[in-house]
């Protein structure tokens, strides 16, 4: 289940995440949640689907993302930042 004590309890790890890790880390951490950006004029979208976030902050694994402790899936070099 989760509650108010979880969704902070995440939010404080990612804060952590995303202020302390290197570049590439605080890639996956966003790449594992958030799907999307939109931006227009007056708008900012961010999309992601509320059953990944949901198991993020229960700390389960999902068929195509592991999510466990926020683990890193180990992705086949097939990003747009591809180095040697």
């Amino acid at each position: 289940m989760i509650n108010a004590e979880k969704v902070e309890a995440f939010a404080r790890l990612m804060n952590s995440k995303l202020d302390t890790g290197a570049t590439n880390t605080r890639k996956g951490y966003i790449r594992l949640i958030i799907d999307a950006v939109e931006v227009d004029d007056h708008t900012i979208r961010i999309i992601g689907s509320k059953d990944i976030l949901q198991a993020a902050i229960a700390g389960k694994q999902t068929e195509d993302r592991n999510l466990l402790g926020l683990g890193h899936k180990g992705r086949a070099r097939n990003d747009s930042n591809v180095r040697p």
